[in-house]
């Protein structure tokens, strides 16, 4: 009987990954992504950018346009502020650190998002970014004998700099994953910075 329920459990997992096959990969994730260039975190501190593509992201974040993400000195604080259609924006306050056994120059952050009633925690790596118009970051998530990818493209304005982002980004986004498919943010009647 055992062994009929592992068989199930593995047939099921196999046609879970095989419908997902974009998000999830078999085994670990990858150590690092990205240009191998140094991560210059000084230049984001005191900057905001506008959300302008995403792939995979967690389920609190779906359904959400207009979000910016607004950084302090890094590390240290920041704030990710948010709207879903037909209600307010949201402000969420973050926590903006290097990954456990990283140097912060390594573009291996971990953001602690504190919501009224908990944290979520988010490790990602920033894989390209001119430190000007756009950010590419990465996250990968292990589980059992899978992992889990998402990416998000980020951009300083939310207006007229979209052709130069999807140039720039195409090259680093072959160095993630290129089967990630890329949902384009709403962006219209947002504030400019």
């Amino acid at each position: 009987m055992l062994k009929v329920m592992e068989l199930s459990f593995l047939l099921v997992t196999v046609c879970m990954l095989n419908s997902v096959q974009a998000y999830w990969g078999w085994g670990p994730c990858p150590k690092s992504v990205g240009n191998g260039t140094q991560f210059e975190y000084w230049r984001f501190s005191y900057t905001s950018w506008f959300e302008y593509k995403r792939s995979n992201v967690p389920k609190w974040e779906e359904g959400t346009q207009c979000n910016k993400l607004r950084f302090g000195k890094i590390p240290g604080k920041g704030d990710l502020i948010f709207t879903r259609p037909g209600e307010s924006s949201e402000n969420v306050p973050v926590s903006i650190d290097e990954q456990p056994g990283t140097s912060i120059n390594e573009g291996k952050l971990r953001f602690t998002y504190t919501f009224p009633s908990h944290s979520y925690v988010k490790d990602l790596q920033v894989a390209a970014t001119d430190f000007h118009d756009f950010i590419l970051t990465w996250t990968c998530s292990n589980y059992f004998i899978f992992h889990t990818e998402g990416a998000q493209i980020w951009s300083k304005r939310n207006y007229d700099i979209q052709p130069y982002v999807d140039i720039h980004t195409e090259r680093a986004l072959k160095l993630i994953n290129p089967q990630l498919e890329f949902t384009k943010m709403n962006q219209e009647n947002c504030p400019r910075l």
